[in-house]
């Protein structure tokens, strides 16, 4: 879940009237305020005008007459009317034109009375540089302390963030946030019970990590509006986290609110809602591309990676477009995303959006991804080091250290399946022989159980897989290994059983079988999941296939899949990219396959590190096997351990 820290502020002020009693209702308050104002009291004037600025005191809303009222007020000098005028003239409201010069100016004028909403303004202008000033961090952690010190309520959150993030000159120091967000909190400030929250959420500044006590912050910032606090709730929802059961139309209500105040996150994250059609929302990457535009061009990095990934794959309406995909991904990298670092790695190694192809830096990318959790960027270093110089000889593996093997004999089961002969296109020369070669090395491999299945029809597909969940529930490894055709559609990988006509896209999910399936199956194995797929052949189903919405992105290759926990996917070709069939038996993925598991003590990792080595060999750099997930690095996993 990602959230802006960036505590908003208003500059508005509740000044204390000689002569007027708190214990007086609004409307009573407001007959003393508009005698007292007309005599020209200046804090009358102020207050007056708040009350029209919020609708208080059974008063209309009035932001004209507000600033009527401001400005009569800071004309005497009264400090928070120039404040307040400021933070109109900030908004462009009250019939004042936009003017940050004018603010700036008001600003200012406020601080220098050491009024405490007008240094906190002044300080949000220095952070961000606004009204013809440099950014300054060290000034606006300043004037946040100023006002902090006053007990500003919002100060003490942007302080808060600059303690947070170390920034302003400030050693980072989370205790020292956690301990402004809790003053401010305290107050009532919904931004500072939202960072309190992703405190709790977290475990840090000292806090035992506590979901439920997230859970409450964020629900009492979300029920006042704050759309930090509506973004993680609906974070909550989404993932079924403080307690919470899984609720996406929930989530969905929450990320609309929070991204109609322009909540860059929660863009992003109705934004992917729309993209895979989550919360009953119809697929739509046409509004998945307008919401990541929007927190892009908010600087968000997220919503510039997400966008740049259909530029990459010229969706949601976008034309393909390598160059600004790389210049999208750039961006979010250089803000220290790891999604972004991982793209635009992929780009420096494969030499696309105009990028010279250049491993070394590919590598780094990979690693500061790597580093930040990412399972497909560690994945994608690994397979990197080496390809790093192609016209180097692969070393064979040195035998493994029998400490590493099981000590006691595991479970594996496996499911291999091979479809060849379609009936609506013709059909493919070594997808049978590969299942049965496949097959038979795991049974030497020493697997409990090796179900094959060739030339199925999508019934008898989907009742293997059942069948072959309820042994993948009880085992150790849960293996499937697949040849035939493949594609991907928006952004979902769908196997072809034989039967398969495909003669309009939206027949696609009647008609195929998901990946996501395939993972249901092996999803209870105890200590690996492992889904091989040699399916990216060139398709000829695409060439007879009615598009119903002409944007809908239907390819041959398949798409990147992010599995959790310990479990790997291995394409036989990279995402959006296609496998050759082979010449001889065997495809040259299933044929490499074949000759390392029969190997012993090859670690899983080196093995398909050493596949990658073959068949780009085997083929001349023009197909690259790819390795999605990571595994538990407890534990070396070996296919044949003598």
């Amino acid at each position: 879940m990602r959230r802006i820290l960036l505590a908003l502020a208003v500059g508005l002020t509740l000044i204390a009237l000689p002569g007027v009693g708190f214990a007086m209702s609004d409307e009573e308050t407001v007959i003393v305020l508009k005698r007292d104002a007309d005599q020209g009291n200046a804090n009358a004037q102020v207050r007056l005008g708040y009350f029209y600025e919020t609708g208080r005191g059974g008063l209309g809303k009035d932001d004209r007459e507000a600033a009527r009222l401001y400005k009569l007020a800071a004309d005497q000098g009264n400090a928070a009317a120039r404040s307040n005028l400021g933070g109109l003239y900030r908004d462009g409201r009250g019939g004042l034109t936009k003017d940050d010069r004018e603010a700036l100016r008001l600003f200012k004028l406020a601080a220098d009375q050491g009024n405490a909403y007008g240094q906190h303004n002044l300080g949000l202008f220095y952070r961000d540089g606004r009204g013809g000033l440099s950014k300054d961090d060290r000034e606006a952690a300043r004037l946040f302390t100023l006002a902090a010190d006053q007990a500003h309520p919002d100060a003490r959150v942007s302080l808060g963030y600059l303690y947070e993030t170390g920034r302003g000159g400030l050693p980072k120091d989370d205790r020292e946030a956690l301990r402004l967000y809790r003053l401010a909190a305290d107050q009532g400030n919904a931004t500072a019970k939202n960072n309190l929250g992703v405190y709790y959420r977290d475990g840090r500044g000292g806090l035992t990590k506590d979901d439920r006590e997230a859970l409450r912050l964020f629900k009492l910032a979300a029920d006042q509006g704050s759309p930090y606090g509506q973004n993680n709730l609906g974070g909550f929802y989404r993932d079924g986290g403080g307690g919470l059961p899984k609720d996406d139309r929930e989530a969905l209500r929450l990320y609309r609110l929070a991204a109609d105040q322009g909540n860059a996150s929660a863009r992003v994250n109705l934004g992917y809602f729309y993209e895979k059609g989550r919360g009953d929302l119809a697929q739509d990457d046409r509004e998945a591309a307008r919401l990541y535009k929007l927190a892009a061009d908010q600087g968000n990095a997220a919503g510039q990676n997400n966008l740049g990934v259909l530029y990459r794959d010229g969706r949601g309406g976008l034309t393909k477009d390598e160059r600004e995909a790389a210049r999208l991904f750039r961006l979010a990298s250089d803000q220290n995303n790891a999604y972004g670092q991982q793209n635009l790695g992929i780009f420096y190694r494969d030499g696309r959006g105009g990028l010279t192809m250049d491993n070394r830096e590919a590598a780094r990318l990979f690693k500061l991804a790597a580093d930040q959790g990412n399972a497909n960027a560690r994945t994608a270093l690994n397979q990197i080091t080496p390809n790093a110089h192609s016209n180097q000889e692969v070393v064979e593996p040195r035998s493994a250290p029998t400490a590493n093997l099981p000590s006691v004999p595991e479970r594996r089961v496996a499911l291999v399946i091979g479809n060849s002969a379609y009936q609506a296109v013709s059909g493919l020369a070594n997808t049978t022989n590969d299942a049965r070669a496949i097959a038979e090395v795991l049974k030497a491999d020493g697997f409990t159980s090796v179900r094959i299945i060739l030339d199925m029809n999508r019934a008898s597909m989907i009742a293997s897989l059942n069948d072959f969940q309820r042994e993948a529930d009880t085992s150790d490894w849960a293996v499937v290994y697949y040849a035939g055709h493949g594609l991907e559609v928006s952004g979902t990988n769908y196997l072809v059983p034989i039967d398969a006509k495909l003669g309009d896209d939206r027949d696609i999910p009647d008609e195929a079988v998901s990946v996501d399936r395939i993972l249901r199956a092996v999803e209870n194995a105890k200590k690996l999941r492992l889904v091989m797929l040699d399916a990216c052949r060139d398709n000829p189903f695409l060439k007879r296939m009615h598009r119903s919405i002409a944007t809908r992105s239907v390819s041959s290759g398949l798409a990147a899949i992010e599995p959790l926990g310990a479990t790997l996917i291995v394409f036989a070709a990279k995402d959006g990219e296609t496998a050759e069939d082979g010449a001889g038996n065997h495809s040259p993925f299933a044929a490499s396959l074949i000759n390392r598991l029969q190997q012993p003590t090859i670690e899983i990792n080196k093995l398909f590190r050493l596949v990658t080595s073959d068949v780009l060999k085997a083929t001349g750099n023009k197909q690259r096997p790819f390795v999605y997930g990571s595994l538990p690095g407890e534990e070396d996993y070996y296919f044949r351990s003598r």
